[in-house]
């Protein structure tokens, strides 16, 4: 059975574990039998037992690493890239700011080992490279793959070609991070994938399980798991990580709603939203609004 795992590195308020809670009660609805796992550093294994958060119930297993000298970008970053080693059998790793709405289930062949969706930008640009991400690969001399994966959401098989993939996934990330200062997974995973395009190993993983909430209407209406790119304020994720820490987490029902209308903005009278969404009845609605308060 394909367990689920987050990793979290959260030594501040709170605002990633409740995060996680968030998402891992839209995943519990959706997958009550699997396993779900926690990857976490010390610190963060401590600061959730004193708040008796929510995730020490919830979650199956915790799997507490020590992460001790490294800040808390980095060990995010490296628990993330090293998940795989902590977690027994095939496996799904989610940021927590995934929101799953429905079961997990993707087209795999028999031959893949990782499935790995295209980055939000990829999506809306299929034929052009991002500058930043360019840039960074002419700068370490690394060769490009043909598209740009996100790393929001990974399917990986327990497999000894997917341990020689994060071998080299995390010696790529060292290389860059030394070298630019900045702790991102992504660029060092594409690098790290650029040379396994060509096999049947890896797959590209339908944009429908990663489906970023700033895409086209097109990529958002058959979304199974939106990805929020973290609690921006401009949608229904901050406001849902509140409720959960003041204490009134959303109820099954409100999740359930959610689900049968995704509606990731927050702010209900922004028509270009309900235009991306094509809720048609929303926009004369709101323009009715309007009108009465304008007359």
């Amino acid at each position: 059975m394909t367990t689920f795992c987050y990793c979290l590195v959260d030594r501040g308020d709170g605002r990633f574990l409740d995060m996680a809670a968030v998402s891992l009660a839209f995943l519990r609805d959706v997958h009550p039998a699997n396993p779900i796992e926690i990857v976490a550093d010390q610190e963060t294994w401590e600061f959730a037992k004193n708040r008796n958060h929510s995730l020490l119930r919830d979650a199956n297993e915790w799997r507490v690493q020590d992460c001790s000298g490294r800040a808390p970008v980095e060990a995010s970053r490296f628990l993330k890239i090293n998940c795989r080693r902590f977690v027994r059998g095939d496996m799904v790793f989610l940021d927590a700011d995934i929101v799953p709405l429905r079961p997990f289930a993707p087209s795999l062949r028999s031959t893949t080992k990782i499935s790995i969706a295209r980055d939000a930008w990829f999506i809306e640009h299929p034929a052009t490279w991002p500058a930043p991400p360019a840039r960074w690969f002419d700068e370490m001399g690394w060769t490009r793959p043909h598209t740009y994966f996100n790393s929001g959401v990974i399917w990986m098989r327990d497999e000894s070609w997917v341990e020689q993939l994060v071998e080299e996934w995390g010696a790529k990330w060292r290389a860059f991070s030394v070298q630019t200062g900045i702790w991102i997974d992504q660029p060092s995973l594409n690098a790290s994938l650029a040379s396994r395009e060509s096999g049947t190993e890896l797959e590209l993983l339908s944009t429908r399980w990663n489906a970023p909430i700033t895409a086209v209407h097109d990529t958002l209406a058959g979304a199974a798991w939106l990805h929020f790119l973290s609690d921006s304020a401009k949608t229904v994720l901050p406001l849902w990580v509140e409720r959960h820490r003041e204490g009134h987490p959303l109820s099954p029902d409100e999740r359930r709603a959610f689900r049968r209308h995704p509606y990731p903005w927050r702010e209900v009278g922004r028509i270009r939203a309900h235009m991306q969404t094509r809720q048609y009845g929303q926009i004369v609605r709101t323009l009715g609004r309007k009108l009465k308060r304008n007359s």
